[in-house]
């Protein structure tokens, strides 16, 4: 009683999600699509400034290109128009902060670490690249990192797990249940 709920904006914000650290100062946001409609996105860093919008179209992913780069360490809200900024309707914002220098120097002392073992953190050490990412909550990169290493060979249950894990983070419940379905399907 006496409460106005907001109106859905008809779509669902998939990355960056709620709460989660990103590596990179240029994230590409991704949104589900709503047929026959056109996006702006506006990014905003929450201590102020002016809020960056980019007029997307049709399409339902950007990327914060290099001369608009997101601020290291920066706390940042993102929300997508659907219809356009002028006539639409605003989603629900999303919440997410890009890594600091330290945690940048923490990510490259792990990569370091998987090359002293002969390594290479972008092929024959990708598996320790993934756990890595995860244990630094950059789950974002670990999803990609996994992909790669799905691409590459058949993942084993532990992996699956992993993947299980990482995609539930993510918010991709319906995936991350497959993955976690998977993993008990190998290890009977």
């Amino acid at each position: 009683q006496g409460m106005i709920r907001p109106l859905t904006c008809g779509i669902a914000p998939v990355a960056p999600r709620n709460g989660l650290l990103v590596a990179h100062a240029q994230p590409t946001f991704e949104w589900s699509a709503l047929e026959g409609q056109s996006y702006d996105l506006m990014v905003r860093n929450v201590d102020g400034g002016r809020p960056q919008i980019f007029e997307i179209g049709m399409d339902t992913a950007f990327t914060v290109p290099e001369d608009m780069a997101l601020e290291l360490g920066g706390t940042y809200e993102w929300t997508v128009f659907v219809g356009g900024r002028r006539t639409g309707r605003a989603c629900q914002p999303m919440r997410f902060r890009v890594m600091n220098m330290e945690e940048s120097f923490e990510l490259q002392d792990y990569m370091d670490e998987i090359a002293v073992f002969g390594l290479d953190p972008l092929t024959d050490g990708l598996f320790l690249t993934v756990v890595a990412y995860r244990d630094l909550g950059l789950f974002y990169d670990a999803r990609t990192a996994l992909d790669s290493v799905e691409e590459q060979a058949t993942l084993s249950a532990d992996l699956y797990l992993l993947k299980g894990e990482i995609l539930a983070e993510l918010g991709q419940e319906l995936a991350a249940r497959e993955a976690f379905d998977k993993a008990d399907e190998l290890m009977r």
